[in-house]
C-alpha cells in the first residue's frame, strides 16, 4: 500500500522556514520561494496584510505547501529512509513525484521567472532520470536525498 506524504504545513511559522526573510522594521516577511503555494487569508488580502510573496504578515498565511524546516526535512528523511525498493517504484511509478515536479515547471512557466520552457523541461528531464538511475542502481539513501532536496529547491 502506498504511503501518504503530507507536503502542506498548516500555519506555518515563517520565522523558521529556510525561505522566509524578516522584514526590517515590520513584524511583515517576504518569502525567497517566488512560487510558493500558499493558502492566504482573504480578510488579510483584501486589507493589503498579506501580500504574499513580496510583503506579508505570517498570520494571514493559513497553509504552505512550500514551508521547509527541519521538522519537516527530518519527516521527510525518516520517511523515505524507510522505504522499500517496492514502496520507491509505487512512489515512482504512480507518478506522486513526477506530478509534483511536473507542477512547478508548470509554475515556473506560468510566472515566467525569467526562464524558458524548453530549458525548464530540460531540466525537468535531467532530474528526473537522475532519480530513476539512482533507483534502477537501488542506491536508496542517494535517492532518499536527492529526492528531499528536490521537493525543497522545487
Amino acid at each position: 500500500m502506498a504511503r501518504t506524504i503530507n507536503m502542506v504545513t498548516t500555519k506555518p511559522k515563517c520565522e523558521n522556514c529556510i525561505f522566509g526573510k524578516k522584514i526590517a522594521g515590520s513584524s511583515h516577511y517576504s518569502c525567497k520561494k517566488r512560487i510558493a503555494i500558499v493558502k492566504k487569508n482573504p480578510w488579510g488580502v483584501k486589507n493589503g496584510w498579506c501580500s504574499h510573496p513580496f510583503d506579508f504578515d505570517p498570520i494571514w498565511i493559513e497553509a504552505c505547501e512550500s514551508y521547509w524546516d527541519q521538522e519537516k526535512q527530518d519527516y521527510l528523511q525518516e520517511v523515505f529512509s524507510a522505504f522499500s525498493v517496492g514502496e520507491w517504484a509505487d512512489f515512482l511509478v504512480n507518478g506522486t513525484l513526477t506530478s509534483f515536479l511536473g507542477e512547478r515547471v508548470k509554475a515556473k512557466v506560468f510566472f515566467n521567472e525569467g526562464f524558458r520552457k524548453d530549458t525548464l523541461l530540460k531540466e525537468y528531464e535531467e532530474k528526473m532520470n537522475k532519480v530513476f538511475s539512482l533507483f534502477k542502481e537501488e542506491n536508496l539513501e542517494a535517492l532518499t536525498n536527492y529526492v528531499i532536496e528536490l521537493l525543497r529547491d522545487y
